[in-house]
């Protein structure tokens, strides 16, 4: 009698499998145990709950898996909430269009509750008991449990997941220079309305600042389109989008679907944004019979906890390479603009990536955290490379915060006052 052992062929991969992208928000996140509730992978390890000193694993105590941080399970529990107006000075007011929510046809008891909040500078939460009594007349936009109403640029607002992805200075920063390079190359004058694409957009945070940037300054726009993957990040963005526009006269939309093999039409866009996420993650296959099983192996920081943060800073669907690749085709060849951010430990990758995609880095905005510290993060300006020859790149320096901690002048000059947001 001959016995047979079959074991499962593994490989590995450098990114999420497209067939399985869109199955769950994070695949492989929780490796091949769908049942654990204790998080993913542990970073250190590896999962193997020993070091190679054969000592147990300090960081998730021998378990190999990293639990949730408290405030983040304690978090989800909580009733959703409208943050209060930002702390201003009294000369400042906000600028750009009002939020849909907030247009006189739409008056009720939910738009005066944003306005009190924004005027006496209060939280207000939203217990279960007052959403279940609306019904049906309960706007998307508002709060569920686990779930913030947060300030944005100008009045507009975005919802956001309590110990989840937030929008952050990196977001900020690219919607500004998105905006300038849309002004700097003349994409303002050009005799038709621009479209305007955001890959990965996660919460929609960069796809709604740069389209209030835009429409601020007067620039007119066909279509604006944020393509995102994961399910729940769509469905924020879109809630988002229900408050600060009115989808009857604005055509502005959240696209669920990988980039990568994503189709938008034939229409080229004339900008194009993006905001990687900047670790490296490997991804571990094992095929079975009839399925396949993903586990994520983090090889750059540790895996976040949250399993909606987790893809956000981690590349599963794809790093600087997969956004360089897809902008070169929907890139509009003429005058379009690429506008990405990235870590700059990842300067080389950015530059390998422009050339494989045939891109041209044309600008750079190195962003200093802090005054005396090193770059860290850029903003790149890219262009077709057929189209566009050059040897030599503009760099621009931005410092956000002085020794002292408080914003540069500056960053209050240039990015705070560009977007709106005002400070003391």
């Amino acid at each position: 009698m001959t016995f047979t052992c079959r074991m499962d062929p593994k490989s590995v991969r450098r990114y999420v499998p497209e067939q399985v992208s869109l199955s769950d928000d994070a695949p492989g996140w929780l490796g091949d145990d769908t049942h654990c509730v204790k998080g993913p992978i542990c970073w250190k390890c590896k999962g193997q709950k020993l070091l190679r000193s054969h000592e147990i694993c300090t960081v998730c105590q021998g378990q190999g898996r990293v639990s949730p941080k408290r405030a983040d399970v304690e978090g989800a529990r909580l009733d959703g909430k409208i943050t209060r107006g930002r702390k201003s000075s009294t000369s400042w007011e906000p600028i750009g269009p009002t939020p849909y929510a907030l247009t006189a046809e739409l008056q009720n008891e939910w738009t005066q509750m944003i306005r009190t909040v924004s005027r006496v500078k209060i939280d207000v939460s939203i217990d279960m008991t007052e959403q279940a009594e609306a019904g049906e007349n309960l706007p998307l936009w508002i709060p569920k449990p686990g779930e913030e109403l947060c300030n944005l640029v100008g009045s507009w607002r975005i919802l956001q997941r309590v110990g989840s992805h937030r929008w952050t200075t990196d977001d900020l920063c690219t919607a500004y220079y998105a905006l300038q390079t849309a002004i700097d190359s003349g994409l303002n004058r050009k005799q038709e309305a621009l479209r305007y694409l955001d890959l990965g957009t996660g919460n929609g945070s960069v796809l709604q600042m740069t389209y209030w940037a835009l429409c601020t300054n007067s620039i007119q726009i066909s279509e604006a389109v944020g393509v995102e993957a994961r399910s729940e990040a769509v469905a924020l963005g879109r809630r988002s989008l229900s408050f600060n526009i009115d989808s009857r006269t604005q055509n502005v939309r959240i696209h669920h679907g990988d980039f990568r093999s994503v189709e938008l039409g034939q229409l080229p866009f004339d900008l194009i944004t993006g905001t990687p996420p900047y670790f490296r993650v490997d991804f571990e296959i094992a095929s079975h019979e009839n399925s396949e099983e993903v586990s994520a192996i983090i090889n750059q920081g540790g895996m976040p906890t949250s399993k909606q943060s987790a893809p956000a800073r981690c590349e599963f669907r794809g790093g600087i390479e997969a956004y360089c690749e897809a902008a070169s085709k929907f890139l509009t060849p003429t005058k379009g603009r690429f506008v990405v951010c990235e870590n700059w430990l990842n300067d080389k990758r950015v530059a390998e990536g422009a050339k494989a995609a045939s891109l041209s880095i044309i600008k750079r905005l190195d962003v200093i955290g802090r005054t005396g510290k090193d770059t860290l993060f850029s903003v790149y300006v890219m262009a077709k490379e057929d189209r566009l020859v050059t040897n030599s790149i503009e760099i621009e320096r931005l410092e956000v915060r002085g020794y002292d901690g408080d914003w540069t002048s500056t960053y209050k000059r240039r990015i705070l006052n560009s977007m709106n947001i005002p400070y003391l």
